[in-house]
């Protein structure tokens, strides 16, 4: 808040003003600095949030008639479904385990397009091996495919012991990089940002002035002094310390107090996923600490996947329910 004051005691710029991105500014130096990000002139693209940036994405594919194919990694959340839904385009689910993507399902088409979360898949907390980057690569080469990298979740720990994004790594394929600052700056003053491939730069940029209205130049000017200040250093030291904690709370609670099978967990995450069943969890947990990824649920005894978004809950909470004894 402190900041927040002495920002809008300064901002004296023009409200129509539309906000422009500079190579020296401060957006860019941070993805740079957190996820090794080298990017090239005018190849950055400012939404709302992420929707708005694949919607953007859609829009593009859909004008090259033969990319009416997306893969989306499953699960998948409902509203990125829902858009390519709502966009005509053919589906097909890659399924998912404890490293990620299942490469080997990909199909042999040509032109598809995969959206994939390698970084840090949600919902189920789990990282795309190298080994199976390195199959995707291949087979993105071999199909002349089109890679959407979704890594809104390496943020969760400034890119802290994060793989290199795909978008870096390979940069013979066309990949699109999409990230947010939710988890820095919170929704009311949130960036999604979209680094789109080289050969298509000139065409996203008519695409996008085309169908977004003038950024609001004081959310998106004060997240820019934000970042380029000393609060944002000291608030992020704070932020991974209290994720390190409530971490190391959320492990205890799933290995030690139920002794969760199958646990996908990396700890600078903020959430997990597990299988269980049903009857083993104690109802008042279920929906309301541990979330079922399933909408329909089977017979008791069959084991579902489980969310635990723990960085979402207080100290207390995850406390009262690590200390809990055994019924």
């Amino acid at each position: 808040m402190h900041f927040v004051r002495r920002w809008l005691v300064n901002y004296e710029k023009n409200h129509l003003q539309r906000a422009t991105l500079r190579a020296s500014s401060p957006i860019t130096r941070f993805l740079k600095l957190s996820r090794c990000l080298e990017i090239g002139e005018n190849s950055i693209l400012l939404f709302p949030g992420i929707q708005e940036a694949l919607t953007l994405i859609a829009l593009f594919l859909k004008q090259q008639h033969d990319r009416n194919i997306i893969l989306l990694e499953a699960p998948c959340s409902w509203e990125v479904r829902e858009l390519f839904v709502q966009y005509g385009f053919d589906i097909i689910d890659i399924s998912t385990d404890q490293q990620g993507l299942k490469v080997e399902e990909l199909p042999n088409v040509r032109c598809a397009t995969l959206l994939c979360m390698p970084t840090l898949h949600f919902p189920t907390a789990t990282r795309l091996s190298e080994q199976r980057r390195e199959r995707l690569y291949h087979w993105a080469i071999k199909n002349q495919a089109i890679i959407i990298e979704d890594d809104r979740y390496a943020m969760l720990s400034f890119g802290k012991n994060s793989p290199q994004p795909l978008f870096s790594t390979y940069t013979d394929i066309p990949i699109f990089y999409l990230t947010h600052l939710f988890e820095l700056v919170g929704t009311t003053y949130n960036l999604a940002t979209l680094l789109i491939p080289k050969k298509f730069v000139q065409s996203l940029r008519i695409t996008h002035r085309t169908m977004v209205s003038t950024y609001p130049p004081a959310s998106f000017e004060i997240v820019e002094a934000f970042l380029a200040s000393s609060y944002f250093m000291k608030y992020l030291t704070l932020l991974i310390e209290e994720r390190q904690q409530k971490a190391a709370l959320a492990r205890k609670i799933c290995v030690e107090r139920f002794g969760f099978l199958n646990l996908n967990f990396i700890d600078e995450s903020g959430f997990c996923s597990f299988t269980a069943r049903p009857k083993d969890i104690p109802e008042s947990l279920i929906d309301t600490l541990f979330y079922p990824i399933l909408t329909l649920r089977p017979d008791p005894d069959t084991k579902l996947l489980f969310l635990f978004p723990y960085a979402l809950f207080s100290f207390s909470e995850l406390d009262k329910v690590a200390e809990q004894p055994q019924s």
